[in-house]
């Protein structure tokens, strides 16, 4: 649980492009054509179109475990895990950060291509009624409580990472936040 809250952490961390600056007691953001989803909703999908994004988790799946291999007989990890909380913080970055998120995750350039993959992808995995499997998957966020997130950023994350967003107060109370969190994973 300790890596959950710390990836967590490094996802809230690394999103500085989703950071509002608070100015006069308001909050404003950040201008980035990347924040600006499209107003029309993606309600729908069609099959093929996350293809581009699952490729990208393939590749870096095999560059993650190749590293990773290095220092472990043993290894299990979730590719899918790791790439969408990354992208998810890939959404909020800028600059050559950004930049190197994108390419380090194999991401497509193309904002349209990028959501609705992850948005298809995403939804794909939901077990259908009457299978005897179940596959759960959530995404969210968690930000410092009162602390301004630019809302175009937030947007991204609710509608195409089907990602919930939630408030906890990493610094007067970190250990309150890790168990509102491992709860929330639980």
């Amino acid at each position: 649980m300790r890596r959950l809250v710390l990836l967590v952490l490094l996802l809230t961390v690394i999103a500085g492009g989703c950071l509002g600056q608070a100015e006069n007691g308001k909050s404003t953001t950040p201008s980035s054509s990347s924040l600006t989803p499209p107003d029309t909703k993606h309600d729908v999908l069609k099959e093929g179109q996350e293809k581009a994004v699952v490729e990208g988790i393939n590749a870096f799946a095999v560059g993650l475990y190749m590293e990773l291999a290095k220092e472990n007989d043993n290894l299990f990890f979730s590719p899918y895990s790791v790439e969408t909380a990354l992208a998810m913080a890939h959404e909020g970055a800028t600059g050559v950060t950004r930049g190197d998120m994108g390419k380090v995750l194999h991401l497509p350039d193309d904002n349209e291509t990028r959501w609705t993959g992850f948005k298809q992808l995403i939804s794909s995995l939901q077990t259908a009624n009457g299978s005897p499997y179940v596959l759960r998957t959530a995404n969210a966020l968690w930000v410092q409580r009162d602390y301004p997130i630019n809302e175009g950023y937030l947007k991204i994350i609710r509608e195409f990472y089907l990602g919930e967003v939630g408030e906890v107060d990493f610094v007067k109370d970190p250990n309150g936040a890790a168990r509102e969190i491992n709860g929330w994973v639980e």
